[in-house]
């Protein structure tokens, strides 16, 4: 299931790129975008790791192109979530393909789906928010933002790296 997952995501993230691009009058990147699309499905049919990484920068640098050419940012947004989903499932069916023949992995892969859905939704949510509130901010403002949010996520992993030391 996870393979399916993870296939089915990225060729509509793929797809959704491809498909902005086409309507934005930019036929041959979306051209392009089928080629690469078709090489990253063949690599990962292949069981080839690097091709799900490979996959990613390149529909993220075709997305970045997309909001530099000021086509539609709501389809965009949905397809970097898409082929974020679908990187981290590749992967987690990469790590399933080393488990025992004889274990048990659905619950394994309903707590990633779980994790992996709430994550997507935070995410929607902030975009969706991102999208709909313009505020107006200093530039002081932001880069203390910044600090803070750097801060926060050292704080986070440092924490999710050690076990409980209560």
């Amino acid at each position: 299931m996870t393979r399916n997952l993870a296939m089915l995501s990225n060729l509509v993230g793929f797809g959704l790129t491809a498909l902005v691009f086409l309507l934005g009058g930019q036929g041959w990147l979306a051209l392009a975008l089928f080629l690469v699309g078709g090489f990253w499905l063949y690599a990962y049919l292949r069981r080839l790791n690097w091709g799900s990484l490979l996959g990613l920068f390149s529909l993220f640098g075709f997305i970045a192109a997309g909001f530099l050419m000021a086509l539609p940012p709501v389809p965009l947004f949905l397809a970097a979530f898409l082929s974020l989903a679908g990187w981290d499932l590749a992967g987690m069916d990469a790590r399933l393909q080393l488990a025992d023949p004889e274990e048990d992995t659905k619950p394994i892969q309903k707590h990633h789906f779980l994790r992996l859905g709430f994550t997507l939704m935070v995410g929607v949510l902030l975009v969706g928010a991102a999208l709909t509130l313009h505020l107006r901010l200093s530039f002081e403002l932001i880069s203390l933002l910044a600090i803070l949010t750097a801060w926060g996520l050292g704080r986070l992993i440092s924490r999710l790296l050690k076990p409980e030391q209560r």
